[in-house]
């Protein structure tokens, strides 16, 4: 992780929009000015086009979040025909550094946070205003860097420390408790910056931002993710309180929330996980086999109609495999980063856990209205087995979300850990497994004695 900290950071603020045309590392190093004078003497602009940098870092995660975390919950799988090992590194036996890019982005995006931070503080003609709202926006980035790690790594723990130089002893490696402490933490002192930072920020952001491009709307997606910050550490009353302060609206559209962008313009990215010709993604069976019915009797959750789609059955490395995923429908599609339904959802959860059911159920009923097709599930909660409604709120609550945010970010795959459910998720061939999380990377594990406990690859379910 560290000893080439400086050389991504470099890489991440200087190559934002243009690729890197020299790679003889034995010429000048004419990227070195720019890093350098971000450090010592930033300019407005400079500072501007890092922070900018923070949601290039995000977006380049968030394919492999979507696939990987989908892959281990059993929402879809990525069978390459020409990689027909790969898929043994998740279902058969964990390859340690599975989670290397989520481990790698994240301390990219924090130590670039911390270039950007310290930066700020020595740019003249930056308001106060504009400062806080710089700090607000790239401390809530730094979190999001974080959660997004330790859903990965849970039990293996993370890193917090960004600061050390080449030579330092590596960090400590801290608990999942302990990193969840410093999410929520880095939130809160975010949320204090962006309540002093004015009414506009002094950077722009990308359209996948659109209604949350100002302190104060983008506090209420600092407040989401806050919400789903504490959701996974069972903090339900803290939850509540901070979707009250968030976007969440039974009014307003599922759709509504933060994107990241994608598209096929010259110097862009394309969506990572679009596969017009279904040459290697596909939904696992599971999807349309489960999902609910309709009135009728017959007509399946448009969720799942919407979502994938029948193709001639195959089988690709011992996986027999008859939908495509239609999620994404083009290249320039983009990937939420959290939206509405999500955040009725997790107020459903969260009133569910407290044991305020009819609220669950109102919850639940708004996302099955809008989204689903389906009648409302009944208060209290009787299911309706001649519809598929499962037995209990609870997994009726877990297969809104199943549902409701398949191919998103891998949400089946954490709600069947988080409520021990694993071992039920599909094994689709004999010696499968399912895997509760990624193992610390090698990298991290070699230079480290003895070894973090989080070094061990789990067992599998």
């Amino acid at each position: 992780m560290r000893p080439n900290a400086n050389r991504r950071v470099l890489l991440a603020l200087v190559g934002l929009a243009v690729a890197s045309a020299c790679k003889n590392l034995d010429v000048p190093n004419l990227n070195a000015p720019a890093i350098g004078d971000l450090e010592t003497v930033p300019t407005r602009s400079g500072v501007a086009t890092a922070v900018q940098g923070l949601v290039d870092e995000l977006r380049s995660n968030q394919g492999g979040v979507v696939a990987t975390f989908g892959a281990f919950g059993r929402e879809g799988y990525n069978l390459d025909p020409s990689n027909p090992q790969a898929p043994a590194n998740i279902y058969v036996r964990l390859d340690q550094d599975a989670g290397g890019g989520f481990w790698t982005t994240a301390y990219r995006m924090l130590r670039q946070g911390k270039v950007v931070l310290s930066a700020t503080d020595k740019v003249a003609d930056l308001t106060a205003a504009e400062k806080e709202g710089i700090r607000g926006f790239t401390k809530t980035l730094e979190a999001l860097a974080l959660l997004y790690n330790i859903m990965a790594m849970d039990q293996s723990g993370a890193a917090l420390d960004v600061n050390a130089q080449t030579g330092d002893p590596l960090p400590d490696i801290k608990s999942k408790a302990e990193v969840y402490t410093r999410i929520l933490q880095l939130l809160d002192e975010a949320a204090t910056n962006l309540n002093a930072a004015g009414s506009s920020f002094a950077f722009g952001l990308p359209p996948g931002f659109a209604g949350f491009n100002t302190p104060a709307t983008f506090l209420k997606f600092n407040k989401a993710i806050r919400a789903r910050a504490n959701i996974y550490t069972k903090n339900y009353t803290g939850a509540l309180t901070d979707l009250a302060a968030s976007f969440l609206s039974t009014t307003a559209p599922l759709t509504l929330g933060v994107y990241l962008d994608f598209s096929t313009g010259t110097g862009d990215a394309a969506n990572p996980i679009y596969d017009p010709t279904t040459r290697q993604r596909f939904a696992h069976p599971s999807i349309l086999r489960d999902a609910q019915l309709q009135a009728d009797g017959v007509t399946r959750d448009t969720r799942a109609t919407s979502k994938v789609a029948p193709i001639d059955s195959i089988i690709r490395h011992g996986f027999p495999v008859s939908e495509k995923l239609t999620v994404y429908t083009s290249a320039g599609a983009s990937i939420p980063v959290i939206r509405n339904e999500e955040l009725i959802l997790l107020r459903a959860e969260a009133n569910l856990a407290l044991g305020s059911t009819s609220a669950a159920i109102a919850d639940i009923n708004v996302v099955r209205a809008a989204a689903s097709g389906l009648p409302p599930i009944s208060d209290p909660y009787v299911a309706n087995a001649a519809l598929r409604q499962p037995a209990t709120l609870l997994d009726e609550l877990l297969y809104e979300k199943r549902y409701s945010l398949f191919w998103e970010f891998g949400t089946t795959w954490i709600d069947a850990r988080n409520y021990g459910k694993l071992a039920l998720l599909p094994h689709d061939r004999t010696g499968d497994k399912v895997f509760p999380n990624f193992a610390l990377p090698n990298r991290e594990c070699s230079q480290r004695s003895p070894a973090p406990a989080g070094c061990t690859v789990p067992a599998g379910l």
